[in-house]
């Protein structure tokens, strides 16, 4: 009977070798407190995509308005043009050709010359569109990175559209430009980020690959 009354180690209870149930507890909530980091890392890397996002989504929204403005711009001189030119057709038959013709190609030149602006402006503006759309261009990092762009006052981007496309600069962290134009070099015959986003999704990820 002396024997059932003998205490049982409390090791024993665990199994030989088995850690105490105060570690496992530890281990389990050092694992919970590593993944609830994990997640805050995640949300907080999500929550700046998200800001980054909604700042592209300005700007495409404000470069929208401004083309808006000036399609509105090119109609309003397109009808004044128009009726300066259904003017002088109507006056062109009972005068002579020679008075009256000048008029006529007047007004066909500034017509021409009308579309051809606009065609110009609609172009550069869908550039830059395009460009600001991508988010490979950093203005931040390029005025960092190019001190004489800051130094000139000149818009980044209207920089990089001038000048820096032609000169290869680069335009942000994440777009590896001397690779590219290393595989591409007929980039440099135009604008290498528009022949990027024209190209192939295997050119693609050769560029972005080292970003």
């Amino acid at each position: 009977m002396a024997v059932l009354n003998q205490q049982v180690p409390s090791g024993c209870l665990t199994g030989a070798g088995s850690p105490p149930v105060e570690s496992v507890g530890m281990e389990i909530h050092l694992a919970a407190v590593n993944e609830l980091e994990r997640r805050l890392r995640q949300a907080y890397a999500e929550f700046h995509e998200i800001d980054r996002l909604k700042e592209r989504i300005s700007a495409i929204e404000a470069e929208g308005e401004c083309l808006k403005q000036e399609l509105a711009g090119c109609y309003r001189e397109l009808a004044t043009l128009t009726l300066l030119l259904a003017e002088a057709e109507q006056a062109a038959p009972v005068a002579t050709s020679v008075v009256k013709a000048p008029p006529v190609r007047l007004s066909l030149g500034r017509i021409v010359r009308f579309f051809n602006r606009c065609r110009d402006r609609w172009q550069a503006n869908h550039v830059r569109a395009r460009i600001q759309a991508s988010g490979l261009f950093d203005p931040s990092w390029y005025i960092a990175k190019y001190p004489d762009v800051a130094a000139s006052g000149i818009d980044p981007l209207e920089h990089y559209l001038q000048f820096g496309a032609g000169e290869g600069r680069g335009v942000g962290p994440n777009f590896d430009m001397t690779a590219y134009l290393a595989l591409n070099p007929t980039a440099r015959l135009g604008n290498p980020i528009l022949h990027y986003l024209d190209g192939s999704a295997a050119a693609k990820e050769e560029a972005t690959r080292n970003g």
